[in-house]
């Protein structure tokens, strides 16, 4: 009998620890609000600058206004209580949005990041160089009034007077020797990533495209990491044209193949949810999964008398060359619009709210 119940209580025990979250945080408190001070609200304070509605340079462990507001923000965009009160429902919300662990930090710090590029120098346009202008930014030769994602005479400008500075090769590019040089002086270490320590976030910010993103987190010709929200399969795009909403193109064959794949194997002009990653933000958005409007083996530009989506004759609305991908995809934000029509698509915006985390 006493073995029966041995194994009844190990069994329970094992069905009790698989049900916890990997990285389940102990709370102590059933409630957390202003006026508060106590080490767990370190955890809601990192949550909160995740999701983005929590604008402070370092997390403490006082509950004050910025958290409480900060708080209620995050309740009105979960349609949750708004009381800017931390308690079970809103920490619950937290945790299934992966954005509270056990680890020291929410993000991987910059640090660790792994370049993609040997050197960058003017003219460069990639989201790699947001980290570095922040490095910059913090040994003080960068002074321009936004982080972006270009190498420009700014940027080369600041380059050269910390490579001055350090008696490195005055040369206005970053190569080894100047990322070694700023990772020693710790430049890098409060740089953050759109990467967690678990990998992607699951949600994106749910940001305007006329006031949020267009031209400052999305701009023509940058290059763009997405991830389609139910499979979790991920893909580059180049932003090669649009005003109401974004026109991408997959960077290579791969990432094609990768695109087909999300979407079951075959092009669609189904909506998918999808997370784009760019200049160390997450951004809810909307694709459609069909190539129309151009030919990947003729000029980009030019008259062509096919074109692929059942667009006929026109102009050729394909950059990307080489990829596989005849034409472009459009890629929506919250509120963008349809170019022929200027109508917001409701299928779109759906899934931008889905990718947001707002409805199931």
């Amino acid at each position: 009998m006493k073995k029966i119940i041995a194994s009844l209580t190990v069994a329970t025990s094992i069905l009790i620890s698989s049900s916890l979250p990997a990285y389940a945080y102990d709370f102590s408190l059933p409630i957390y609000k202003k006026g508060t001070r106590h080490e767990d609200i370190i955890q809601i304070q990192k949550a909160l600058k995740e999701e983005g509605v929590l604008n402070i340079r370092n997390v403490t462990d006082y509950y004050g206004n910025l958290t409480e507001s900060a708080v209620k923000s995050f309740q009105q965009r979960y349609g949750l209580l708004v009381d800017g009160i931390a308690g079970k429902q809103t920490i619950n919300k937290m945790e299934s949005l992966g954005l509270i662990d056990d680890s020291n930090t929410s993000y991987q710090a910059s640090n660790q990041i792994v370049f993609s590029k040997s050197i960058y120098e003017k003219g460069d346009r990639h989201e790699e160089v947001a980290y570095i202008q922040k490095a910059l930014k913090k040994a003080g030769t960068f002074n321009f009034y936004k982080i972006t994602n270009y190498y420009g005479t700014i940027t080369e400008k600041a380059v050269k007077d910390f490579q001055r500075k350090y008696g490195l090769l005055v040369d206005g590019i970053v190569g080894p020797n100047t990322i070694k040089k700023m990772r020693s002086l710790g430049l890098f270490n409060d740089v953050q990533t759109y990467t967690s320590r678990r990998g992607y976030r699951r949600y994106g910010e749910y940001l305007d495209w006329w006031t949020q993103v267009k031209g400052s987190l999305v701009n023509w010709y940058d290059i763009l990491t997405i991830r389609d929200l139910d499979t979790g399969i991920t893909f580059k795009v180049k932003v090669t044209g649009g005003s109401h909403h974004a026109d991408v193109e997959p960077l290579t064959v791969k990432d094609a193949q990768a695109l087909k794949k999300a979407w079951g194997g075959t092009y669609s002009w189904i909506r998918r949810a999808v997370v784009v990653y760019t200049k160390g933000r997450a951004i809810a958005a909307s694709m459609n999964g069909m190539p129309h409007a151009g030919v990947d083996n003729k000029p980009s530009r030019v008259w062509v008398n096919w074109r692929s989506g059942g667009y006929g004759a026109g102009t050729n609305y394909d950059t990307v060359k080489g990829n596989g991908f005849d034409g472009h995809v459009c890629l929506h934000f919250k509120n963008s619009r349809t170019h022929s029509s200027n109508r917001i698509d409701e299928g779109h915006q759906t899934q931008v709210k889905r990718a947001a985390g707002l409805i199931k």
